[in-house]
């Protein structure tokens, strides 16, 4: 059954995220993104399945793999692939970029090296699919969340100890080399844990 209480938070976090990109005051756009994304996580969180605890845990990451894992790499290998077309039609130049990465012409080694990263390492998007972080993050955190869930017993403290990681993870700058694995995906898992306790709770 459609939950509108899904509908309505989702599309508030769409707007508020289209409000936070849209050049609002500064003031304004710092409170927005304090939760903005967050909210997306905890919702998907949520909307978790308990159907799929029942399941092998392959069930699970299959689908995320198609929903989330597929798009990623399927569109950042078409904008890769029209990366210099991009360039020739000045919508990327040497002078201009976001966050002040210009680009140039990619050679061959430098498609391949970009291609690698996408499909395997989940990054490496072209500057137009910036916002396309989101997707590998929500992939780890649902999968970290799901064997949370699964397996750890007490998910209060499940919970409070991926905020914890993220902290102790943040504080250090460590990350896992090339899977982009870092503070914001156990921050993410975090979030998505408390999403599903609220639903937990609130039955």
């Amino acid at each position: 059954m459609r939950d509108d209480k899904v509908t309505i938070a989702k599309g508030i976090g769409i707007l508020l995220m289209v409000a936070a990109h849209a050049g609002i005051p500064d003031m304004v756009n710092r409170f927005i993104v304090m939760f903005h994304m967050p909210l997306f996580f905890f919702m998907s969180g949520y909307c978790f399945k308990e159907k799929y605890l029942l399941l092998h845990p392959i069930t699970f990451i299959n689908k995320r793999v198609k929903g989330l894992y597929v798009p990623f790499v399927k569109w950042s290998l078409l904008f890769l692939l029209l990366h210099n077309f991009f360039y020739y039609l000045d919508i990327y130049n040497s002078e201009y970029g976001f966050r002040e990465e210009v680009s140039y012409l990619y050679t061959w080694k430098e498609y391949t090296i970009r291609c690698i990263r996408i499909v395997l390492g989940l990054h490496g998007q072209e500057q137009l699919l910036g916002g396309y972080w989101f997707l590998p993050q929500l992939l780890y955190a649902s999968i970290i969340g799901f064997f949370t869930i699964k397996y750890v017993r007490n998910l209060y403290t499940g919970t409070a100890i991926m905020l914890g990681l993220s902290i102790v993870i943040s504080f250090f700058d460590l990350r896992m080399p090339f899977w982009g694995v870092r503070s914001l995906t156990f921050f993410s898992t975090a979030f998505f844990l408390s999403g599903y306790l609220y639903k937990k709770k609130i039955r």
